[in-house]
């Protein structure tokens, strides 16, 4: 079983050959600069009981780590245990969503099911259908039928999901656009081009919206990695003029930017410069070439990375 691989223009579950997929809920106790913060937080009661907490999840963690199967569903019982016992009917809906997705995990479907359609309900009754754990609820039993094969209900509960935060928070919302990023994954799974950029197409409309300065609006993140992402779909679908626009806009963002978003734009030098081979513009493509090589040394010293892995 593996983790999910993360590319730079969405999520890719799976890869060629489509391996077992495992969500997990990663501990801040794993990042030096989490530890610091949890040990300032020691100096009040509700800090002391979270870092209490995050020492247990860590616990639990590396046990299954290695080879207790069963030790992150045994933390999750208890938390629901002791969620059923103080009567709070959020602190249930997100312990039955947690222990869903553990045995999820499992491959316990019938079981993970129940547990996470029950937390919907909780959700629902504190938070409303758009709420962030009824959204998340609707999420996870997509990804659920996901992995079992079941593509028609997966999408019906992502678009379950959308309608909500559509209905009850507005049509522009950020929510929205989170909602349209997972739809627009579960149709890059399923090869489905046109629905998925017609998702990232409203996703992007929506996060432009969200700054009121265009300035402001370029350089925000989820703006460029949308941005990034469109530009390869356009360029795979043959619209070369506007994915040529659309790289433009991410190299001028990016190029004097350092960190990990020097991965998005070598993968937009890459696109761009297959963008250009194809018309036959090989000296320009050349230039581009090189740049992603450069980057790519930086990225990947050891040459650990295939080059071809952005083409899958």
């Amino acid at each position: 079983m593996t983790r999910g691989k993360i590319r730079f223009f969405g999520f890719h579950l799976g890869g060629k050959g489509r391996p077992r997929i495992r969500f997990e809920t990663d501990s801040p106790w794993r990042n030096w600069l989490g530890r610091l913060l949890l040990y300032l937080f020691w100096f009040t009661k509700s800090g002391r009981e979270a870092l209490r907490e995050t020492r247990r999840l860590e616990r639990a963690q590396n046990a299954r780590n290695k080879g207790d199967k069963t030790a992150m569903e045994r933390l999750w019982r208890e938390d629901l245990a002791r969620a059923e016992a103080s009567g709070n009917p959020l602190e249930r809906a997100k312990a039955l969503s947690n222990l869903g997705l553990e045995l999820v995990n499992q491959d316990q479907y019938g079981e993970a099911e129940t547990l996470l359609r029950q937390a919907q309900e909780f959700a629902r009754q504190v938070e409303g259908p758009a709420g962030y754990w009824s959204l998340g609820a609707s999420n996870r039993l997509g990804w659920m039928c996901e992995k079992q094969g079941r593509a028609g209900d997966a999408e019906a509960h992502f678009l379950e999901a959308l309608h909500a935060a559509e209905k009850d928070l507005g049509p522009e919302h950020h929510r929205v656009a989170f909602e349209l990023l997972g739809l627009a994954n579960f149709y890059h799974q399923h090869r489905r081009r046109a629905d998925e950029i017609a998702a990232v197409e409203r996703m992007l409309a929506i996060e432009e919206k969200q700054k009121n300065d265009t300035q402001s609006a370029d350089v925000s993140l989820s703006v460029i990695f949308a941005l990034g992402r469109l530009a390869a779909l356009y360029a795979k679908e043959g619209r070369d003029a506007e994915a040529e626009a659309l790289y433009w806009r991410v190299i001028d963002q990016l190029a004097e930017m350092k960190g990990p978003l020097r991965s998005l734009l070598a993968s937009t030098y890459h696109g761009y410069a297959a963008l250009l081979r194809k018309r036959g513009e090989n000296d320009t493509a050349a230039q581009h070439e090189q740049q992603f090589e450069k980057l790519m040394r930086k990225i990947d010293p050891k040459g650990l990375i295939p080059r071809d892995w952005l083409d899958k």
